[in-house]
């Protein structure tokens, strides 16, 4: 459900949208498009997301896309794991839609 309604906020702030359900086919998604940011939860399958960041970060083609955590793991012990990979941005899963979408315009 939060994924729908991200998808629906993104494109309907004017942005196209492509979806994965999990690290790995992030990964393969990656392999026929560049995208101008990634949005990542934590909590994924066969590949979480922090896994998936130390992935891209590992690999020149994709180490300058802006990345996003969006999650609902927001321990502190979690947060500062997160905010070690370096991503531009970690928020939470409560962040407005309004907060988003300005973050991404103005930061991305």
């Amino acid at each position: 459900m939060v994924r729908a309604a991200l998808v629906r906020c993104l494109t309907e702030g004017g942005f196209e949208v492509m979806e994965a359900d999990e690290g790995v086919e992030a990964l393969n998604c990656l392999h026929a498009c560049t995208p101008d940011a990634i949005i990542c939860d934590v909590s994924m399958p066969r590949m979480d997301g922090f896994q998936l960041r130390e992935v891209l970060k590992a690999d020149e083609r994709h180490q300058s896309i802006p990345f996003i955590f969006l999650t609902a793991h927001d321990s502190e012990e979690e947060v500062l794991h997160g905010l070690n990979l370096e991503p531009d941005d970690y928020l939470s899963k409560n962040v407005s839609q309004a907060v988003l979408l300005k973050k991404i315009r103005h930061d991305y």
